[in-house]
């Protein structure tokens, strides 16, 4: 369906590996390919689930562009947020997310509980 829009897939790869399976979930689609984007997958050890990127620039064509402006964008981590991040991990009542019945695909809760302290302090 996508494709008959003219949007392509960028990654190719698994995006949900389990023990017994390895399927394809997530993507990002684009309209053009320029030569100098990279894509792909960043594999951690916090879920099954894992998230996807795409690099791109843009051309000098685009109304996005701004050839006069340079925007960095990333989050700051000081190592005293670091710090704290990790107490309120140990601190979240994971216990009670674990007796839940939780099938392989149903992953929301422990999600949710990581979230909510991640945001608190980013």
């Amino acid at each position: 369906l996508m494709t008959s829009y003219d949007f392509h897939p960028t990654i190719s790869k698994p995006t949900r590996i389990t023990e017994t399976t390895a399927t394809l979930i997530d993507n990002i689609f684009v309209n053009t390919f320029a030569n100098s984007s990279k894509s792909g997958i960043l594999v951690t050890g916090i879920t099954d689930h894992l998230p996807i990127f795409l690099l791109s620039s843009l051309s000098s064509n685009s109304p996005l562009s701004n050839k006069n402006k340079k925007f960095i964008f990333k989050r700051q981590c000081l190592p005293d947020q670091i710090n704290e991040f990790k107490r309120k991990l140990t601190e979240t009542d994971w216990e009670s997310i674990l007796l839940m019945e939780i099938n392989e695909n149903d992953t929301d809760g422990l999600y949710k509980a990581f979230i909510s302290t991640y945001s608190k302090l980013y």
